[in-house]
């Protein structure tokens, strides 16, 4: 009796899975794999960083790896470390997500001629500023061009990473609009008053100065919602300014 053929193994790499929309985002895919009846991939994740979502992926029987360095995953021995370990794996893909993994992985896909996806969840490299790292922004135009794909959350980066600095061609940018799952089915007990959630940081990058902006607007239309904003951060008090400013007090 012949033993079944092994699957090809789509080797996930992220710098962590801590809270994060980023980290989240890929629990849910693996959990989307790993249910589909047609799913034809093994699937594996080397992470840096442990946290809460590392439980969520174990727990869908996906095999994890934690790597890290002599200090901490932006050290060479870190990426030494991801360099063997990839090699020992031999996954036939290697999707990236977040700067370090995705760097990380760029390189060590050129390196062993494996087929890379990267995906960018922010426009700014730094994650929590409104701005680039000059460092991350020269690598990422050193090096962008190696991934086989790169698939972007939002126009917005499509845009960016499009300037020719980059030399990446359109075929090989994929956008995909960052989105959350929601039940197939809704329930049909609702009236006519609802509630916006928003979870996240309080730094310029998450924007919701135009969350707020936009309830403004929303209020125009429809008086009767509610909306709450959790997070922390350095802006908060600027955005509880704005809410008074703009009459939302009994809105948020």
């Amino acid at each position: 009796m012949k033993k079944p053929m092994a699957k090809p193994i789509v080797l996930h790499i992220t710098s962590s899975l801590l809270i994060g929309g980023a980290e989240k985002l890929l629990a849910d895919l693996l959990a989307e794999f790993i249910k589909h009846e047609h799913n034809q991939f093994e699937h594996q994740v080397i992470y840096f960083k442990p946290g809460p979502n590392l439980p969520n992926i174990t727990k869908l029987g996906i095999k994890t790896h934690h790597v890290t360095g002599f200090f901490n995953h932006y050290d060479p021995i870190c990426l030494f470390k991801l360099y063997k370990l990839v090699k020992q794996i031999q996954p036939s893909y290697l999707h990236a997500t977040l700067w370090t993994a995705n760097f990380y992985t760029r390189m060590i896909s050129k390196l062993l001629g494996i087929t890379s996806i990267c995906t960018i969840h922010s426009n700014h490299n730094n994650g929590h500023k409104a701005c680039d790292n000059l460092l991350k922004l020269i690598l990422d135009q050193l090096s962008l061009n190696w991934a086989n794909k790169i698939v972007t959350v939002s126009p917005l980066i499509t845009d960016k990473i499009s300037h020719p600095k980059y030399g990446i061609t359109p075929a090989k940018i994929i956008t995909i609009n960052n989105g959350i799952l929601v039940p197939s089915r809704l329930d049909n007990n609702h009236n006519h008053h609802f509630t916006i959630g928003h979870v996240g940081r309080f730094v310029p990058v998450k924007n919701q100065a135009l969350l707020i902006e936009a309830l403004a607007i929303v209020k125009t239309k429809i008086p009767d919602f509610n909306a709450i904003i959790i997070g922390h951060g350095i802006l908060e008090l600027k955005l509880k300014t704005l809410v008074n400013q703009l009459g939302l007090n009994t809105n948020i």
